[in-house]
């Protein structure tokens, strides 16, 4: 079988978010990454723990530092477990939305 290395990028400046996926494209011009297959991203709350999306494709757009995920796209953070078809999960606020016919929030227990 063919192995595929993933695609890795690491926030050069606060260390606190992680990006990964089987390929990326960046768009210096538009400010945006895009990202395909197998899309992680993690981003770092040194007080609340990590908060971790994924789907099978997605974007960031990194002046506003927002990560946009499609396809079965799931936001699990230490509050709760968010299921989309698309999430824009704002890495600066740590705010979410989603949308798409199937939308699912499982709250975690304290």
């Amino acid at each position: 079988s063919l192995h595929r290395p993933k695609a890795v990028k690491v926030d050069p400046v606060k260390g606190d978010k992680t990006i990964e996926a089987n390929k990326m494209e960046f768009h210096t011009k538009k400010d945006t990454i895009y990202l395909y297959e197998d899309v992680v991203v993690v981003s770092n709350d040194p007080k609340k723990g990590p908060t971790i999306g994924k789907g099978e494709k997605g974007k960031i757009l990194t002046k506003e530092n927002v990560a946009e995920l499609e396809n079965n796209a799931v936001i699990d953070s230490p509050e709760a477990i968010l299921y989309a078809d698309k999430v824009i999960y704002n890495m600066d606020t740590k705010k979410a939305r989603a949308t798409g016919d199937k939308v699912r929030v499982d709250y975690k227990k304290k």
